[in-house]
């Protein structure tokens, strides 16, 4: 079986997919296709009892669109000190950028698989992110309950011995 017809058949019993990962719940296991071809094997196929943890990356920051001390100066060219108060009071509007938002499943055999949601600067206000915020809690959900499942079975192992 070739990779299309594993990524197809992923892909129709998949419960869950994001950026070239696909869950299955039937057979539990995450198909993950890989879309740097440097990658060794291309391709991957885990148990869920293989996800060790995940990790959630961020990276959000505020950009001043316009300094306040320019408005001043400006507002004091154009009206003298009082120019320059309303000027200073009625600079900078900041808005709030994500540049990236991933996460990264770990395995126990050390491996590690980045679910890219945003990469390049979005701002937090805008659809694009909304639409990836909401991805993100999806897919942490579906992590959540596969490490819960393989807790509780742990757990129920542990009592029955």
């Amino acid at each position: 079986m070739g990779l299309f017809n594993k990524q197809t058949e992923h892909a129709k019993n998949s419960n869950f997919k994001i950026d070239g990962v696909y869950f299955n719940d039937n057979a539990e296991t995450i198909y993950m296709k890989y879309k740097n071809l440097t990658k060794n094997g291309r391709e991957s196929l885990k148990k869920y009892n293989e996800l060790a943890s995940y990790r959630e990356v961020v990276d959000d920051m505020q950009e001043n669109k316009k300094h306040g001390i320019t408005r001043a100066v400006t507002g004091s060219l154009i009206a003298g000190p009082t120019g320059a108060i309303v000027g200073a009071a009625t600079g900078g509007k900041t808005k709030k950028t994500v540049e990236k938002m991933k996460v990264i499943l770990m395995f126990t055999d050390g491996s590690s698989r980045e679910v890219n949601l945003i990469m390049g600067k979005v701002e937090m206000k805008s659809a694009l992110y909304q639409q990836r915020f909401q991805k993100m809690v999806e897919l942490e959900a579906k992590l959540d309950s596969i490490l819960a499942a393989q807790e509780q079975e742990t757990s129920e192992q542990r009592s029955n011995t």
